[in-house]
């Protein structure tokens, strides 16, 4: 009938649990394979499919793009952190409306780092992140980072550490991960966030990396083919041969033939028809 309604069935939807799905497993090994052997990406996903799966899994838990999650993963100490940029972008973008900092100066502090083991002072800086939430648009405040907290949590003193050089950056990073701590923790949860220090201790293990050619695909080992179970033979019953009986002919005795007698007229018997 030309009005009549036809009804699709509800298709399910492709799972992107990579590690739960093995068609899917076996997809994001073949992209896995290929950004490998990226030169523009971290060198702790370099040649390193498991690191780089891990990166493909997450970017498909959170919707994100594996580059960008390489980008700002970084494996401190064998475990993923997100960079405080990372974390400011998402805050920025889908969460909160109107991010800003409130910056003032509480005094000074001293420590370490003078001449001949000398003390010095240095500003004691106070910063906390404050914005809008994107949904209610109340305004929500951060807790404050301070100077004197780089210092005792031991920020401030690792070797190279850029609260040294560039405090007013990295104490705004900071107050926007304990902001997005406090009000957000879905952008980070199961995983940590680190500031963005070059001179945190990258623990990556020593593994032994191969060249991975395009195209092929890590399987478990084939498993040994089982042997074929072998049939029970039935016993043959193995019959005699029977022997040949030799049939002994009877002896044929030699007998003359028979003589037929040549049959004759009779002319006596032939005579009697003319009468």
């Amino acid at each position: 009938m030309a009005n009549e309604i036809v009804t699709k069935e509800p298709q399910n939807a492709v799972s992107t649990d990579i590690l739960s799905d093995f068609t899917v497993f076996e997809n994001a090994q073949r992209i896995g394979k290929i950004l490998t052997q990226s030169a523009i990406i971290p060198s702790n996903f370099q040649n390193n499919l498991p690191n780089v799966m891990v990166a493909l899994e997450i970017s498909c838990r959170n919707k994100l793009s594996p580059i960008v999650v390489m980008q700002n993963l970084n494996v401190i100490q064998g475990r993923p952190s997100w960079s405080s940029k990372f974390i400011i972008a998402a805050l920025s973008t889908s969460r909160v409306l109107n991010l800003h900092y409130e910056l003032v100066e509480d005094g000074e502090i001293e420590v370490p780092g003078g001449f001949n083991g000398a003390k010095k002072k240095i500003k004691n800086l106070k910063c906390r992140a404050i914005a809008n939430d994107r949904k209610t648009g109340e305004e929500r405040i951060g807790p404050w980072v301070t100077m004197q907290m780089a210092i005792a949590e031991g920020w401030y003193s690792k070797s190279g550490s850029k609260w040294q050089t560039m405090p007013e950056v990295m104490i705004r990073y900071r107050a926007a991960t304990f902001f997005a701590n406090v009000y957000y923790p879905d952008l980070s949860v199961g995983i940590d966030v680190a500031d963005d220090d070059a001179s945190a201790p990258a623990n990556v293990p020593a593994v032994n990396r191969e060249t991975v050619t395009t195209g092929e695909i890590v399987e478990p080992a084939p498993e040994a083919p089982a042997k074929p179970k072998r049939k029970k033979e039935e016993p043959k019953t193995i019959e005699a041969e029977a022997e040949p009986v030799t049939v002994e002919a009877e002896p044929v005795e030699d007998k003359p033939a028979q003589v037929v007698a040549p049959q004759t007229d009779n002319e006596d018997a032939w005579g009697a028809f003319d009468d």
